[in-house]
């Protein structure tokens, strides 16, 4: 596996390749992956007019980070991992 910074339509991030050409990019803004490539072919959508601010948030792509909105560290506050575990 090979592991290169690189851009993604403006954003800054990381690719994960295989030699067969099988790759995954992660964002580095919010830790999301923006982009899962397979035989040639793009499995995830990224919009294409997605801002590149770095502060406004990704459209597209799936997070790979859960953000915790509270003081509480080990609460589960937000997203579908809380309704699988009962919180909401």
């Amino acid at each position: 596996m090979n592991l290169t910074t690189d851009k993604l339509q403006g954003h800054a991030g990381w690719r994960w390749s295989l030699p067969q050409g099988d790759s995954v990019f992660v964002a580095q803004q919010g830790a999301q992956v923006l982009s899962w490539q397979t035989g040639g072919q793009e499995r995830l959508y990224l919009s294409p007019v997605s801002a590149c601010d770095g502060t406004t948030a990704i459209r597209g792509g799936i997070p790979v980070a859960f953000r915790n909105l509270t003081n509480a560290v080990l609460c589960l506050s937000m997203g579908l991992h809380a309704t699988w575990l009962g919180v909401w």
